[in-house]
C-alpha cells in the first residue's frame, strides 16, 4: 500500500513538474504536450479528412484537387450531415450566384444561377465550423460564402474577371506567406467582396481593379479565395491545397493534445486526491 502511494506521490509530482517548466516558458500544458510531440500513433498519422457541401461539377474539381495530395474529401447536402466534429476541416467551391437577399440587397439583373438551398445549406457549415474552431477554406463563389455567412456583403456585378490577372498580397497574412507579395492567378467571376464580414481581413487585391481578391479570419483559421488556384494553375495552385491540408492536420493535432492534456489534468488530480485520501485514512486512527 505505501508502494502504491509513493508511486501516486510521484506521478503527481512529475506532472506538476512539467506544468511549471513550461508555464517558465510562457506556455500552457496543452501547449507544452503539444511542443513537445504529445501526439503520437495512428491518430497523428491518418489522412486529413474534409467536408464539403456541394453537389456541382466545381466541386467535383475541388475535391478532386485535394485527394491529389493526400486528402479525404467527403461530399453531403443535408444539415443532418453538417457534423463538424467528424471532419479536420470545411472545403466551400466555387459556383453560381448567392441569393442577395442573404446580404440585405434587391437583385441585380446580372445576377444569375441563384440556389437558396445550397446558399444556406453552406451558411450553415461556415457557422458551424468556425463555432467548432475547425478550418474553413472558401474558393471563389465559397469566398462569398464565407464573407455573408459572417455578415459581410458582395457586389453583384463587375467587369468581369477571366483569365489569368496579377493580385497583391497584404503582408503578414496567409496568401503573403505562401505566394510573396503579387501573384498571377486565374479568375472566373463577375462578384466579389463588398464590405466584410465580421472580423475578416482582405488579404489580397486585384492589380488592375483593386477589389479583394482574398480574405482571413483576424483570428480563427477561415481563408477565401475569389480565384482559382483549382483551375489552370498546375503547381503553383496546389501550394494552396498542400498549406490548407497542414493547417488543418496542425489544428486536429493541436486539439488532440489539449484533450490529452486535460484528461492528464483530470488524473493527476484524481490521484492527488486518492492520495490525500489514503494520507487522511492512515492518520486518523494515530490520532484517536
Amino acid at each position: 500500500m505505501n508502494r502504491r502511494r509513493q508511486l501516486i506521490r510521484r506521478a503527481a509530482a512529475l506532472l506538476t513538474a512539467f506544468i511549471m517548466v513550461f508555464t517558465a516558458a510562457g506556455l500552457t500544458y496543452a501547449e507544452g504536450v503539444y511542443a513537445a510531440g504529445g501526439t503520437t500513433g495512428k491518430k497523428a498519422t491518418k489522412k486529413v479528412h474534409l467536408l464539403m457541401v456541394d453537389n456541382s461539377f466545381d466541386g467535383w474539381r475541388l475535391a478532386r484537387c485535394f485527394r491529389k495530395v493526400g486528402v479525404k474529401v467527403t461530399t453531403v447536402y443535408s444539415y443532418k450531415k453538417i457534423k463538424p466534429k467528424k471532419y479536420d476541416g470545411l472545403i466551400l467551391p466555387g459556383g453560381t450566384d448567392i441569393d442577395p437577399a442573404l446580404f440585405h440587397q434587391k437583385r441585380n439583373v446580372m445576377t444569375f444561377g441563384v440556389n437558396r438551398k445550397k446558399d444556406k445549406l453552406q451558411i450553415t457549415a461556415v457557422k458551424r465550423f468556425a463555432k467548432a474552431g475547425k478550418p474553413i477554406l472558401g474558393i471563389c463563389r465559397g469566398c462569398q460564402v464565407i464573407n455573408v455567412a459572417l455578415g459581410g456583403s458582395l457586389n453583384q456585378h463587375i467587369s468581369r474577371h477571366t483569365g489569368f490577372r496579377t493580385v497583391r498580397n497584404v503582408e503578414g497574412y496567409w496568401m503573403y506567406n505562401l505566394y510573396g507579395a503579387t501573384e498571377s492567378t486565374y479568375h472566373s467571376h463577375h462578384q466579389v467582396v463588398s464590405e466584410l464580414g465580421k472580423n475578416l481581413v482582405a488579404t489580397s487585391y486585384d492589380n488592375g481593379s483593386g477589389h479583394i481578391e482574398s480574405i482571413q479570419h483576424k483570428s480563427l483559421p477561415i481563408y477565401g479565395i475569389q480565384w482559382h488556384p483549382d483551375m489552370r494553375m498546375g503547381k503553383r495552385g496546389k501550394k494552396v491545397f498542400k498549406a490548407f491540408k497542414k493547417i488543418c492536420k496542425e489544428n486536429r493535432d493541436k486539439a488532440a493534445a489539449e484533450a490529452a492534456a486535460a484528461k492528464a489534468q483530470q488524473e493527476a488530480a484524481a490521484a492527488a486526491a486518492q492520495a490525500q485520501a489514503a494520507q487522511n485514512a492512515q492518520a486518523a486512527p494515530a490520532a484517536s
